[in-house]
C-alpha cells in the first residue's frame, strides 16, 4: 500500500527504532517503470541513480547503528524490449472449440498454458501452435531443464511459451489500452532477462537463479 520512497522511508524509522534484526523491502516500482521506459537509456540512468543514492543512505545509517550490518539488493528479472505483438488467441478461436467442455487456457503477456477435455481439442490446438511464427511448445526435456516439469501438470499439460520481444495481444493479465514497451517472462536464456545481486557480504552458497535468493535470505535473517 507504500510508494517507494514510503517504503524506504519506513525502513529508516524501523532501523532507528531498532525493531527488528533482519528488514525485506519490496521496492516494485522500477518495474512499472521499465514496463514503459525500457529502451529509454537516460530516464533508465536517472532513476537508478535516484534508487542508488536512496539505497546507499539507508546502507550508511543501517552502519552508524550497527558496523557489522549488511546489505544485499537483487531483482528478479531483467526487461525484454517488445517489438511484436500477435492475437494467439485470433489463431485458436476459430476453430470452434468450447471452454471449459474441450479445453481451457490462459493467455499471459509471454505464455499461453492449455488443459485439455478432448483429444481433439488436444491434436488441432497444438498443431496451430506448432506453426505459430510468435513462440514454441516447452517439450517435457526443455520443463525438466528449466524446473517446471510437474507429474500433474498442474501449470498446464501444453506451455507455449513466446520469443522475447513479442507480446500476445489480447491475454486475461492485460488492459487492452495497455501497451508496454518492455516486457519480462521469456525464456531464461533471453540476454535481456538477466537478473542482479549485489551484495556488501559474500553469499554462503552459489547463486544462479531467484530461487537461491531464499537460502541467502534465511542465512541472513536465522544464521547471524
Amino acid at each position: 500500500r507504500w510508494t517507494d520512497p514510503e517504503i524506504l522511508a519506513q525502513a529508516r524509522r524501523d532501523l532507528a527504532a531498532n525493531s527488528a534484526d533482519f528488514y525485506f523491502l519490496y521496492l516494485s516500482e522500477m518495474d512499472g517503470f521499465l514496463h514503459h521506459h525500457c529502451m529509454d537509456d537516460l530516464a533508465i540512468e536517472e532513476k537508478l541513480r535516484w534508487y542508488g543514492g536512496q539505497l546507499r543512505n539507508l546502507f550508511e545509517f543501517a552502519r552508524t547503528l550497527d558496523p557489522s550490518a549488511q546489505m544485499t539488493v537483487f531483482s528478479d528479472h531483467g526487461m525484454t524490449p517488445v517489438e511484436r505483438r500477435h492475437d494467439l488467441f485470433g489463431e485458436i478461436e476459430p476453430l470452434g472449440f468450447r471452454m471449459p467442455q474441450d479445453y481451457l487456457v490462459v493467455y499471459d503477456s509471454t505464455m499461453a498454458r492449455f488443459w485439455f477435455f478432448s483429444e481433439r481439442a488436444r491434436t488441432d490446438i497444438s498443431q496451430v501452435l506448432a506453426r505459430s511464427e510468435c513462440g514454441q511448445i516447452l517439450g517435457d526435456s526443455e520443463l525438466e531443464r528449466l524446473g517446471l516439469h510437474f507429474p500433474d501438470r498442474r501449470f498446464g499439460e501444453v506451455i507455449f511459451l513466446l520469443k522475447p520481444g513479442w507480446l500476445i495481444a489480447r491475454s486475461g493479465f492485460e488492459n487492452p489500452r495497455w501497451l508496454p514497451t518492455g516486457m519480462h517472462g521469456y525464456h531464461p536464456d533471453d540476454r535481456y532477462s538477466d537478473a542482479c545481486f549485489l551484495s556488501s557480504c559474500e553469499p554462503q552458497g552459489q547463486v544462479r537463479t531467484i530461487i537461491d535468493v531464499y537460502n541467502c535470505m534465511y542465512q541472513s535473517a536465522f544464521h547471524k
